[in-house]
């Protein structure tokens, strides 16, 4: 056998053939040589048309009956061994035969086992040629000069070998191909002459068709380099005969084709759009009605979601069975055949797969024709969504109060919401950057007028990013102020091609920050004042309590002590709550002096200041490394000093415990007050920074409940913000923020 052959081939053929009886039954009706199946029971099972010819026979007559019966004992024999064991493989004979008619018929024959998936052998076949022919010349015993001057002037290769293994006749082609003559060869052992050819798969299939009597073909490379032969060894009476036809050409053609095929084939398999190949479906006029799917690549197979093997062969209209083949499609696929050309239709909608594709209809000739369609469902999806996202910016920018926009390059007005005409009380016509001096506007900390060459959106033309606040002239006469910001449009290049740009009208805004501004300094002053003017009569009052208490105090009834102690508290209450209020109002009023502050210097300070109290009551303060950051330092000591004396104040049990540290955190430092004491509910966290909220009498703690407020407000003056986390019992952390360094 040639190299890369099945060491079996009959049987490795019927394997497959066993899996698929209907096409076995195919081929074999096709078939030049007669094939005949026996079944388990060794009956006929089937014969083709040409193997019941040549017994003179019809198929339909020799079913169901045992080959013996037509004298065919040698195929009996082999099924009835072959199921008891005693045969196997292929075999191969010839032998005369019985025509129906009386007459004789030489048959060459083959046997083989055809078997299920299990192994199980299931029919036994034999394949047979009538070579009554080739029989007959050769009884006639043609003259051997003849048959040897025959042989000798065929272009094929053409050997004998006896059964000990010695050439007995060469003719010059397999002389040639041997590369030695007949001359040194005949008489020869092949295996002395060429040692080489020893444990290859040639000698198997000379020695293979020498003790089986099965002709044994293959393919094998030449010993002239490059050239390949396809070998039949056919068993003889004398030994073998080795027949060699070249077949370089042919296996080089076969070569190229396989090559060029699996070019294609990757090619179409691998392309991003789907492929089909289709036939034409025509009715009795010639009109295209249908179209049946000839071969598809994976894409397509994607693309309707079916395997291929279940889409080939089927029609269109089986696809499409519910909605049936758009008219959009059967009348492209009809103009393609009728012209010749290509025809694209750019978006076909498939209502039973819900999808968009692009598709391509490539006529190849009257039979046939080409269909490529790529899926652009997620282009159309994407475009629509484009479509209704530019919808409904549209719509924000018609109803924003924004004036929006883009100049050119130039600086003119090349688009604008129509907006900006509401703003100004009239129409800008905006050419270049010298136009924006008909906008008369100024500085509101100078006062002086802005220049053409000082709006955001000549700034921007030079590449900057700006915002500004002006105070402006409308074209109606009326004053008023707008914030106005634009940022340059750069091209691939970095190149700016223009300016995108808003203005938003702030007067209304304007005048109310004007008016809060006044509000909140009259209320300032109100309780500055307030606060102020209460500390005298109060001064006097506890003043006089004083003397009273010093010079008559001895003569008091137990009841008139009382009441008089009972004043002079709700004096020294009220004195508190003065210089609370008055410190309160001072926050807003009191300039900021922000600083660069080491914040354990301030926690030192607090701590210092608190040393009677934390000595009273053992408190012990920790303090773990504090921030520098930019303060107001002197606020900032308020803060932890009303942390820090609250922690003290309000402590359980055990001697209060303190703990300040700090983190920083997205551009911030957190700073932390931690204690051991009685807690808070958390349920109080949305009260408990209001001004005079108390949590406990007077009698319990005391203090005015205004600290924490004063706390709060401070933190959020400087920038931050403040929170606690706490339960009951289990003591409390408050936390403040703080902006980091940058």
């Amino acid at each position: 056998m040639g190299p890369g052959s099945p060491e079996n081939p009959t049987q490795e053929a019927s394997t497959s053939l066993a899996n698929a009886p209907n096409m076995f039954e195919r081929i074999a009706r096709m078939a030049d040589e007669g094939i005949w199946t026996l079944d388990a029971d060794g009956l006929t099972a089937f014969i083709n048309d040409r193997g019941a010819s040549i017994l003179g026979y019809r198929p339909e007559e020799m079913c169901g009956r045992p080959a013996a019966e037509f004298g065919f004992t040698a195929f009996q024999e082999f099924h009835d061994g072959l199921y008891e064991g005693q045969t196997h493989g292929a075999e191969r004979l010839e032998l005369k035969m019985r025509r129906r008619d009386g007459s004789s018929v030489w048959i060459s024959s083959s046997f083989l086992a055809l078997h299920s998936d299990d192994r199980q052998c299931e029919r036994s076949v034999a394949v047979f040629s009538d070579i009554t022919k080739q029989m007959d010349e050769k009884a006639q015993g043609e003259a051997r000069s003849l048959k040897e001057e025959l042989l000798d002037s065929i272009h094929d290769g053409l050997f004998a070998l006896n059964r000990d293994w010695r050439f007995i006749y060469l003719n010059e082609m397999a002389a040639g191909i041997v590369g030695k003559s007949p001359q040194e060869l005949v008489g020869r052992n092949i295996w002395e002459e060429y040692p080489e050819l020893l444990g290859t798969p040639i000698e198997f299939a000379y020695r293979s068709a020498m003790e089986s009597g099965v002709t044994e073909r293959f393919e094998a490379a030449g010993m002239i380099e490059d050239l390949w032969f396809e070998i039949s060894v056919n068993p003889t009476p004398l030994g073998i005969t080795v027949h060699s036809v070249d077949v370089t050409e042919k296996r080089n053609a076969q070569m190229a084709l396989r090559d060029s095929e699996a070019k294609y084939r990757g090619l179409f398999e691998n392309l991003h759009e789907a492929v089909f190949a289709c036939r034409y479906i025509l009715d009795e006029k010639g009109a295209v009605i249908d179209w049946k799917w000839a071969e598809i690549n994976l894409e397509a197979e994607r693309m309707l979601g079916q395997l291929r093997c279940e889409i080939i062969d089927t029609s269109a209209s089986q696809l499409n069975d519910e909605y049936g083949i758009p008219d959009v499609l059967m009348s492209s696929v009809r103009e393609a055949r009728r012209t010749g050309r290509q025809i694209s239709i750019e978006s076909y909608y498939d209502p039973l797969l819900d999808r968009h594709y692009r598709v391509g209809i490539m006529p190849m000739n009257n039979d046939a024709f080409y269909m490529m369609a790529i899926d652009i469902t997620g282009l159309k999806n994407a475009q629509s969504g484009a479509e209704d996202e530019r919808a409904r910016l549209q719509a924000i920018l018609d109803s924003t109060p924004v004036a929006v926009g883009i100049t050119d390059a130039e600086g003119g007005m090349m688009l604008e919401n129509g907006v900006l005409e509401k703003i100004w009380c009239g129409r800008l016509s905006l050419g270049c950057v010298a136009d924006y001096s008909m906008c008369r506007a100024w500085w509101p900390e100078t006062g002086e007028p802005v220049r053409p060459e000082e709006w955001p959106a000549a700034r921007a033309l030079k590449g900057e990013a700006s915002t500004a606040t002006f105070d402006i002239q409308k074209f109606d006469g009326t004053r008023g102020a707008m914030i106005v910001s634009a940022s340059p449009i750069f091209d691939k290049g970095g190149n700016v091609t223009g300016t995108a740009w808003t203005n938003q009208d702030i007067s209304e805004l304007r005048r109310a920050e004007e008016e809060l501004k006044r509000s909140n300094a009259d209320l300032q002053q109100f309780a500055y004042v307030a606060s102020h003017d209460l500390q005298e009569p109060l001064r006097m009052v506890m003043a006089y309590l004083g003397l009273l208490i010093k010079r008559h105090g001895d003569e008091f009834s137990p009841d008139a002590a009382e009441y008089v102690k009972t004043a002079m508290g709700g004096a020294e209450r009220m004195r508190q709550l003065i210089d609370d209020l008055l410190t309160y109002s001072r926050i807003e009023s009191k300039r900021t002096d922000r600083a660069l502050v080491d914040m354990n210097q301030v926690a030192s300070t607090v701590v210092s200041n608190l040393q009677v109290t934390i000595e009273d009551t053992g408190a012990r303060v920790a303090m773990g490394p504090l921030p520098m950051v930019h303060v107001d330092g002197a606020q900032m000591t308020r803060v932890l000093q009303n942390l820090i004396g609250n922690a003290i104040k309000f402590h359980g049990p055990e001697p209060p415990r303190i703990t300040i540290a700090a983190k920083r955190r997205s551009g911030e430092w957190v700073i932390s007050v931690k204690d051991n004491g009685i807690g808070i509910d958390a349920g109080h966290k949305d009260d408990l920074f209001k001004m005079f909220h108390r949590l406990h009498t007077r009698e319990e703690y005391e203090g005015t409940g205004i600290g924490l407020a004063i706390t709060k407000k401070i933190v959020e003056r400087n920038g931050g913000r403040i929170w606690f986390e706490s339960s009951p019992g289990k003591g409390s952390t408050f936390y403040f923020t703080i902006p980091g360094m940058t």
